[in-house]
């Protein structure tokens, strides 16, 4: 038998296994979202960095994490303690459970692999909150339940038929009004439970895109300048991202998306890794 011969290797005689084509996804944040934008993005994040509070820089550097797992997200240790402090004030302050956990879930997103240590009394207060919202608050529900999956992979959210079919009846009306707040449902649905046949159609992708423009064309508010308009388009595209997988899970590598096409995708900020392809 021929020894192998590296010299003589032929490179058309291998064999590349590419993924199956991106086209025909309803939304594709790697076509859909120029380099304008993201100039715009990170522009927007630095002055969030210049509040003390540095919720909205949390909460933006996360959503840019979700639309990009490799963008750079700069922050110095200082600002990361002062990250898990604000956490801390928020209950102190406010006595807020939800508030405490949509601080921590973006943390999350950011910094998986980090224990938040969050204190039992928060705890108490977002399970109160969970079960009391079943049955007639489904905006509730839906809040509670996301920020805790996000905080805590294991935590097991069922969803009750009375308080499922108040979901359904509230994306059904805000598919119709207000399209904005039909993607956030639809895409903490999504996390919840990521076989949900959500039954997104032509047309409501087509809103969504057309929702997406008008905010990057400062059209929002009636031709008056939207001065947070970048972190409505964030929050809107990673709606319409998550609303486009395959599959979505929370696991302790943090939030993790497959895109049709694609391999999992973990969104995180400790691990990324490299695209490549193997001979």
């Amino acid at each position: 038998m021929p020894s192998f011969n590296p010299e003589r290797l032929n490179i058309k005689d291998l064999t590349i296994e590419e993924p199956e084509s991106r086209e025909g996804l309803p939304f594709d944040p790697e076509k859909e979202i120029t380099e304008e934008d993201w100039g715009e993005i990170k522009e927007e994040l630095e002055r969030g960095r210049d509040n003390a509070d540095l919720y909205e820089f949390v909460k933006q550097a996360a959503e840019m994490k979700i639309l990009d797992p490799e963008v750079e997200i700069r922050a110095s240790d200082e600002e990361k303690i002062r990250m898990y402090e604000k956490i801390d004030e928020w209950w102190k302050q406010y006595g807020d459970g939800l508030g405490v956990f949509s601080r921590a879930s973006f943390l999350k997103i950011l910094y998986p692999e980090v224990n938040l240590g969050l204190p039992k009394a928060p705890w108490e207060s977002i399970k109160k909150l969970l079960e009391n919202s079943r049955g007639n608050s489904p905006s509730n529900f839906l809040s509670a339940a996301v920020t805790i999956k996000l905080c805590d992979p294991n935590f097991n959210i069922d969803i009750d038929q009375e308080t499922k079919e108040l979901i359904e009846e509230k994306l059904k009306s805000e598919k119709e009004t207000d399209i904005f707040r039909f993607a956030n449902t639809a895409k903490n649905l999504k996390i919840i439970d990521s076989d949900i046949n959500l039954g997104l159609d032509v047309k409501t992708w087509e809103n969504l895109k057309n929702e997406l423009d008008i905010i990057r064309r400062d059209d929002y508010y009636d031709h008056h300048k939207n001065p947070y308009k970048w972190r409505s388009f964030c929050e809107l595209a990673v709606d319409m991202k998550i609303l486009a997988t395959e599959k979505v899970e929370v696991t302790d590598k943090g939030l993790e998306i497959t895109m049709p096409g694609e391999n999992k995708l973990i969104e995180s900020e400790a691990s990324i890794m490299p695209k490549k392809r193997n001979f």
